[in-house]
């Protein structure tokens, strides 16, 4: 037998007494049930009326009728009330919920112990610890004992933290209690607790063949997104990048490779990148170069903007944008000019501009003339927005940007303008630039964001609320009274609205004195219609059709039932015919959806997040779009790779099954019809 000092559950001693305390201060309920059935079994079937009826609470938010559930005789009752409050946070839940961490039911534990991690509540620290059965030796209780570990990663403290990082004795066969243990690791991360033996594990997951795919994933996703430092294992990285079979595992393993600053992590990453024949694994490569001295990384950067594949050429422009220097700023300027076109063109041409010496004005002047001339005889939407953003690294151009926000009537465009001069009014230099000038520049600045606070264009009005944020700028100098945001929500239209009243109560909590933004979720406004899901035949899939494919997505109607149905009533209205993809980040989504184009508002009304234990762990995933916890409604998006910091925030309700080029190969404005099949 084990020695207890070897076992990482003896560690938090403490914590275990103290869970048996928590768990009794919640007494007991009256067990309920619709059904006798002991059955052992779970069964999720929403053509049962009582299955239904579980969810339409879940759908109505109706916490005080779910949590008896918790404790009814029927098994899959018991199930679909915890799964519901994976979707629901509520602190009234984790009580009752971690009476089910001990249920007879391995299934019905591991919900619980998901649930209690969505509650991101601490008290369930010390319930997770006592229920983790560190007896099960034959892996009777493995999932529920993953789920336990990923929950631990999204409620724990340090010392849970230390606890997960020194476990050491689960073997490359323990598939399920690895993943958990890498998930609750990674879970951490995103909360921004780290430690070196945490590090120290996911390297060893993520670098070695032995250990499952699943979990080199999440444990590469760790080293690509944490705040760590990778200095010292380069070659250990390096090599396993050359190794590794799955692109997956090498995307996150070369953006990781930008957090190693060695004098030869330059010459690695252009070795690796002239081998790698995947696109999006040589995309992350110059992510990782742009994170290198700009001498090194130069001539790959400036070679790849011209690469045959758009989303890699555009990363490379990006990277120029991000970390060029003034000697290069005439160059990136000549190739944007005469040697590029498609999506790399406009960020080089923002490369010039932000990185241009102040002595070369008459050069900036050239290109201000370029961009507006070029403005003016586009005839595509999305580039003449794109246009005005790249008009915003030069923070001069305001007054033009003003004019073109306050005249345009395409709301793509104009909300082009207004991106564009929040990043003016965002920069941290942004006194300094101006000098002098910048009280004008404020007083100019401060009439435009009153005059879009009141109008109509509710994505502009969004993008000005942005700007007031910027506590550096204190606009609430710059009137004598801040009603006029007050007015200005309640001409909104709710649920419709929920983006731009959300980013005004934000800008309220800086401008004013002492008060606390408000976000409350929308009212219960659109049922689901089961009779439409009763009407989906098994297997049904929806189309997309683009002129650059189809794309087929496998429908997830049992995970996530209220977004199909609203999806597929969308697709049988029409609705989606000839609307756009607006925003594609290169090697994260492609969305689209809205009903405006330009990625703000929705229809009038909103449909709830549904966040049950599905991950994110792959291309092609749907997800959608929203404004904060239930406030979904039309826009979606696709995944290019895995994306785990998306997991139990974003609903995920179908997987691409073909099609997956034709999403990298889509551009901005790209248009869309749907069909089901």
């Amino acid at each position: 037998m084990r020695e207890c000092r070897n076992h990482w559950s003896c560690k938090i001693l403490p914590y275990i007494i103290a869970a048996a305390w928590f768990a009794l201060a919640f007494g007991s309920c009256v067990p309920v049930s619709e059904t006798t059935d002991p059955s052992t079994q779970v069964v999720v079937d929403f053509n049962d009326p009582i299955h239904r009826r579980l969810y339409d609470m879940q759908d109505r938010l109706l916490v005080d009728s779910l949590l008896p559930y918790l404790e009814a005789t029927d098994v899959s009752q018991r199930f679909i009330a915890a799964n519901a409050f994976a979707s629901i946070l509520s602190d009234s839940s984790v009580g009752p919920l971690t009476r089910l961490l001990l249920d007879p039911v391995n299934e019905v534990r591991a919900i619980a112990a998901y649930a209690l991690g969505q509650q991101q509540n601490a008290k369930a620290q010390f319930a997770l610890l006592q229920a983790f059965d560190f007896r099960d030796t034959v892996g009777t209780y493995k999932e529920s004992n993953a789920a336990i570990l990923e929950a631990i990663g999204k409620v724990g403290d340090t010392t849970m933290l230390s606890a997960l990082s020194n476990i050491s004795t689960y073997t490359p066969k323990d598939t399920a209690l690895l993943l958990g243990q890498s998930r609750g690791l990674y879970r951490f991360s995103i909360r921004g607790e780290t430690n070196l033996r945490g590090t120290a594990t996911m390297l060893k997951y993520s670098t070695s063949l032995e250990y499952p795919a699943s979990v080199r994933v999440v444990a590469a996703n760790y080293l690509k997104r944490a705040k760590i430092d990778l200095n010292g294992y380069l070659e250990k990285i390096t090599q396993a990048i050359a190794e590794e079979p799955l692109a997956d595992v090498r995307m996150s393993l070369s953006r990781a490779l930008g957090k190693t600053q060695e004098a030869n992590t330059p010459e690695q990453i252009a070795i690796l990148y002239r081998a790698e024949a995947n696109q999006l694994v040589r995309l992350e490569l110059l992510n990782a170069l742009g994170k290198q001295p700009y001498e090194s990384a130069r001539l790959l950067l400036l070679a790849a903007t011209a690469d045959e594949n758009s989303l890699v050429a555009e990363t490379a422009a990006n990277q120029l944008r991000q970390i060029g220097i003034g000697e290069d700023a005439s160059q990136y300027w000549r190739i944007a000019r005469d040697s590029i076109s498609g999506p790399a063109k406009y960020p080089l041409y923002a490369a010039a501009l932000k990185h241009m010496p102040p002595y070369l004005t008459e050069y900036r002047k050239y290109i201000r003339y370029e961009l507006k001339a070029r403005f003016s005889a586009s005839e595509n939407t999305y580039e003449k927005a794109e246009i005005l953003r790249t008009l915003g690294e030069d923070p001069w151009n305001y007054r033009y940007l003003i004019e073109r926000a306050s005249t345009e009537t395409n709301k793509v465009i104009a909300s082009g303008a207004g991106e564009a001069l929040l990043s003016i009014a965002a920069r941290p230099d942004i006194v300094e630039y101006f000098r002098g000038s910048f009280p004008s520049f404020k007083r100019e600045y401060a009439i435009y964001l009153k005059q879009v606070m009141e109008g109509d264009n509710m994505g502009l009005q969004a993008l000005a609320a942005n700007t007031y944020a910027i506590s550096t700028l204190n606009f609430q100098t710059a009137y004598e009274s801040l009603e006029f945001l007050d007015a200005t929500q309640q001409r909104l239209d709710l649920p419709r609205d929920t983006e731009t009243y959300y980013a005004i109560e934000d800008a309220k909590a800086v401008l004013k004195n002492n008060y606390t933004a408000q976000k409350p979720i929308p009212d219960f406004n659109h049922p689901i219609n089961w009779d439409i899901y009763r009407s989906l035949q098994p297997g049904l899939e929806a189309v997309v059709e683009t002129d650059a494919g189809n794309i087929v997505i496998d429908l997830f109607g049992e995970e996530a039932p209220g977004t199909v149905v609203n999806f597929v009533q969308l697709i049988r209205n029409g609705y989606f015919n000839g609307k756009g993809f607006h925003r594609i980040v290169p090697n994260f989504v492609t969305q689209g959806g809205g009903n405006r184009g330009d990625g703000y508002g929705s229809l009038d009304y909103t449909i709830r997040t549904e966040t049950p234990p599905l991950y994110y762990d792959g291309a092609g995933y749907i997800g959608m779009a929203s404004a904060g916890r239930h406030t979904e409604g039309v826009q979606f998006f696709f995944t290019h790779s895995p994306t785990p910091h998306l997991d139990g925030r974003y609903t995920i309700f179908g997987r691409v099954v073909e099609g997956m080029d034709v999403i990298l190969s889509l551009q901005r404005g790209d248009k869309m019809r749907m069909r089901l099949r």
